[in-house]
């Protein structure tokens, strides 16, 4: 019999620190799966930087991908649909490329094509990203938009994750 911690599979802060050449301190959360389709799967991770900014990390792991190419555009949204039937939108901060492996989360997806983006989250978005479970993720990318519901054990994550800042 095989026997694990309680906190083995909990929502932690797993990085924080103070760049020594920056001075910038950031934190930043473990990374979580949230859902997978017969499209893509994803895991999402939470960094605050300087205690003013945070932002929504997530990986995906693209199955379809073979030999087409997506990307997402600096200003591409990420369009969340909540549990009290309102919808957040969040602003991609840069260019983001897929590659094989750019999904990865430790070994999982790293011989698979995917993509790794961030997203600004500005106070109005956390607030209610903290207050409301995410039910649905639309995320915008060069080839259209990707879609994923998320189930009922998986759609209090983001907000567990987020509520640790």
């Amino acid at each position: 019999m095989l026997l694990l911690p309680l906190g083995a599979f909990s929502q932690k802060i797993t990085k924080d620190y103070t760049d020594e050449f920056t001075g910038i301190h950031e934190r930043q959360t473990n990374w979580e799966g949230i859902g997978t389709n017969n499209k893509w799967t994803a895991h999402v991770s939470f960094l605050e930087a300087e205690k003013e900014i945070l932002y929504m990390d997530i990986r995906i792991i693209i199955e379809s991908l073979r030999n087409n190419y997506y990307s997402i555009s600096k200003g591409d949204k990420m369009m969340i649909k909540l549990s009290n039937d309102s919808v957040i939108s969040l602003t991609s901060t840069a260019d983001f490329s897929c590659c094989k492996g750019c999904g990865a989360v430790n070994f999982f997806g790293s011989g698979a094509n995917g993509i790794s983006a961030r997203y600004q989250v500005l106070d109005d978005e956390t607030d209610a990203l903290k207050k409301y479970a995410v039910v649905k993720i639309r995320l915008y990318t060069s080839k259209g938009h990707l879609e994923l519901d998320l189930k009922e054990k998986k759609q209090e994550v983001i907000k567990s994750l987020i509520n640790l800042f």
